[in-house]
């Protein structure tokens, strides 16, 4: 199935890999930028109290911005964010499964699978394959897998 009115669920790794920089950075910009306006991508709140957590650090640590500067980038950055993903919906019955659900380790994993789930996405995309059990009802890929998947 090519990309085109997809679901995808972005493991907080993914925009953290993806505003860093990082080793997958590329090919996360290159699933985020495949025909955006065709594509719903999801991340959970969760992810985004975690990312602003770790936005507000690095600026704090690495830049010399005044603290009305920093908390303008953070604003502006975080506003990206929500202009680009959709925030997934976890109703308590599923964050209950989530608690609940033995086959996690990480039961923040399984609140974001749960995330993924309860918005209907089709793909979870994370850098941490191996931290999510398999599913029977949605794919769950690395940012190269996807790609060999979906986009060639």
């Amino acid at each position: 199935r090519k990309i085109r009115d997809m679901k995808i669920f972005c493991d907080t790794n993914i925009i953290i890999e993806f505003l860093c920089r990082r080793e997958q950075a590329n090919l996360i910009e290159r699933i985020l930028r495949f025909e955006p306006d065709q594509n719903q991508y999801f991340i959970s709140i969760g992810s985004f109290y975690t990312i602003t957590f770790i936005i507000e650090k690095y600026l704090r640590k690495k830049t010399e911005l005044s603290v009305d500067q920093r908390l303008e980038k953070l604003r502006e950055i975080l506003l990206s964010i929500l202009y680009d993903f959709n925030l997934a919906s976890l109703p308590l019955q599923n964050l209950k499964q989530g608690v609940n659900d033995s086959r996690y380790i990480d039961l923040e994993d399984s609140y974001q699978y749960q995330a993924a789930i309860s918005s209907q996405c089709d793909v979870l995309l994370t850098i941490n394959k191996k931290d999510f059990s398999l599913s029977d009802i949605l794919s769950i890929c690395t940012p190269q897998e996807f790609i060999e998947k979906y986009l060639v």
